[in-house]
């Protein structure tokens, strides 16, 4: 993942854009708009997902809900693009 100087990201952006990336949630993404995609993503996930970032930022493992949760979240916001 390539990260602007000085703004690295935290533990749960990498984990969930990377769950994204594997998943095929980011297929029909424009390579041009991926970095548009990872912020709004980023946003997303943060305003509405709290506790599984803080988790993640814990380095607490995912337990098959939080996956779901994740999966019901990407396709939320995959809808709204």
């Amino acid at each position: 993942l390539k990260q602007p100087q000085y703004n690295p990201l935290t533990v749960a952006q990498q984990v969930t854009i990377l769950f994204a990336a594997n998943e095929g949630y980011l297929d029909e993404i424009d390579n041009a708009k991926i970095n548009d995609y990872k912020s709004g993503w980023f946003e997303y996930f943060e305003a509405n997902m709290p506790e599984l970032s803080a988790k993640l930022n814990a380095g607490d493992k995912l337990s098959d809900e939080d996956i779901a949760s994740l999966k019901e979240n990407l396709e939320a916001y995959g809808k709204n693009l």
